[in-house]
């Protein structure tokens, strides 16, 4: 598994723990804030990762989507 495929799922299984904890329904709205330098081990800011960022987004919304539940998001 490559860094990248490992964040995607780290973050979908993340976010589905969060879902099943949090008894989440359709409809609902779930605010997700990161820092893909902090993913990373660094300073917030210092280490900007789209590429990172595109692989939290994608497992989040792997968890989020099939149960109808929203995601906002304020990332860097």
């Amino acid at each position: 598994m490559t860094p990248i495929e490992r964040y995607k799922a780290e973050a979908q299984a993340a976010m589905t723990e969060l879902v099943e904890a949090a008894k989440l329904h359709a409809g609902q709205l779930v605010v997700v804030g990161c820092s893909t330098s902090e993913v990373t081990g660094h300073r917030i800011g210092s280490y900007s990762a789209p590429e990172i960022g595109q692989a939290l987004f994608e497992g989040v919304m792997d968890a989020l989507r099939p149960r109808g539940v929203y995601l906002a998001a304020q990332c860097c």
